[in-house]
């Protein structure tokens, strides 16, 4: 429900959780000529679909979550990189493998930042990380 009024469901995966379990929930009418024991189990069965719903969807929105903080700390690599600020450069670029750790744009750019300044064997575990990666996909 968050995301209905905080970002106008900008995430097809968020607003698709959030419009089937309230398609869900509003699909069953409880009626007073049913009994309580009926609009108890109807509670429960819905309480649990909403549960599920909200989960995948926290789980989904922490992977965008990662994909962002990724992206911005990758930003903020080229930045310094930009201002001849290697070490910074570095600093960000290795913070943005830690969220996307099989990315293997970030891991190239790591190696290559560990290249320019001389530490020749950690660019070369890089290096491969980056080129298994490549070679999944």
């Amino acid at each position: 429900m968050h995301s209905m009024v905080s970002f106008n469901l900008h995430s097809v995966t968020s607003s698709f959780f959030i419009f089937l379990s309230a398609g869900i929930l509003c699909s069953h009418k409880l009626t007073s000529d049913r009994g309580s024991q009926s609009q108890i189990t109807s509670i429960k069965k819905n309480g649990i679909v909403l549960l599920v719903t909200v989960s995948l969807s926290l789980w989904v929105m922490y992977g965008e979550y990662r994909s962002v903080m990724s992206h911005f700390y990758f930003s903020q690599a080229i930045y310094y990189q930009k201002r001849k600020e290697v070490s910074r450069s570095l600093e960000y670029s290795l913070k943005a493998i830690q969220y996307q750790p099989y990315n293997s744009k970030y891991l190239r750019y790591a190696g290559n930042m560990y290249w320019g300044t001389g530490q020749i064997a950690l660019a070369k575990d890089y290096f491969k990380k980056a080129k298994l990666l490549s070679l999944i996909k």
